[in-house]
């Protein structure tokens, strides 16, 4: 959130690459992946409140 502020939010991405390559099993991979999705609905409503 404090990057989103200072460089404005259309400028951040989440970014998948954490450097495990395919030494991870899948399931904490997929893991990963639903957590990240987690993180971002919770960032897209703070920074893109619904009726603004």
């Amino acid at each position: 959130m404090t990057y989103a502020r200072i460089m404005g939010r259309e400028n951040v991405i989440a970014g998948t690459d954490c450097g495990y390559g395919n030494r991870v099993y899948p399931d904490i991979g997929w893991a990963k992946m639903r957590s990240m999705a987690e993180g971002v609905e919770l960032a897209s409503q703070q920074l893109w409140p619904r009726g603004s």
